[in-house]
């Protein structure tokens, strides 16, 4: 239960940034709220949470998915933080932002459609496929847009 609250809140926080990086446009300041610092805060707890978690039940696999939430709740607070955004800046902040909650997104699909749903138990290395195909797939793809839309 906590891993599905924890993939929630990886979820729901990296949309609200992107959705409100476009509505903030030039000016990153009106990002701040206290939903947006509750959610990013709240990220990066959470990440402490799963990592004593994982240890306790040895669920190693949930090591996978701990650095996301620590990662998007300091990447959206920095963003937050900032004076001013061009167009490009904030454009790319909102992909980046969307992009990441898809890859958490596509990852639950995975882990829980093939664990749970599909009743797939996977040994070794082949355990790890559902937790890493979506950002082998989605991580070059906002590297590319980063790098692109620069």
């Amino acid at each position: 239960m906590w891993l599905v609250l924890y993939v929630l809140l990886i979820i729901v926080a990296p949309v609200q940034h992107g959705l409100a990086a476009v509505s903030a446009g030039p000016v990153p300041a009106r990002v701040r709220s206290r939903a947006h610092a509750t959610l990013n805060i709240a990220s990066m707890f959470g990440t402490l949470l799963i990592l004593g978690a994982s240890v306790v039940w040895q669920q190693w696999l949930f090591l996978i998915v701990m650095p996301i939430g620590f990662a998007v709740g300091l990447r959206n607070l920095h963003y937050a933080a900032r004076s001013s955004a061009t167009p490009r800046e904030w454009e790319r902040e909102h992909l980046t932002s969307m992009l990441t909650a898809g890859i958490t997104l596509h990852t639950a699909f995975f882990v829980f459609g093939t664990t749970r749903t599909l009743g797939w138990q996977l040994h070794g290395m082949s355990a790890l496929l559902p937790w890493t195909i979506p950002a082998l797939v989605g991580l070059p793809l906002i590297l590319w847009l980063r790098a692109r839309r620069t």
